[in-house]
């Protein structure tokens, strides 16, 4: 399976990834450029940075608003211009 469609399947089950999980879960190195192909395939993944509660450390979250229904920029749900 390509790495793209295992982060979409991800977003699709739990609505949201982070480098972490991509590495440990599915050994994608670089979620960013995942997303980066995701995103100019037209998918709509928004993004936000957060801080590890105990190390401090900065990360990125990659989330989708409804994660029942990931569509393409510019398509309705149903595929359908």
């Amino acid at each position: 399976m390509r790495q793209t469609q295992k982060v979409l399947n991800h977003l699709k089950i739990t609505g949201s990834i982070t480098n972490r999980e991509a590495i440990l879960d599915y050994g994608i190195a670089s979620l960013t450029k995942v997303i980066s192909m995701l995103r100019a395939d037209g998918y709509i993944i928004l993004d936000t940075w957060r801080k590890h509660p105990i190390t401090r450390n900065n990360y990125k979250k990659y989330w989708v608003t409804d994660k029942d229904d990931i569509v393409r920029e510019g398509k309705y749900s149903d595929g359908v211009l």
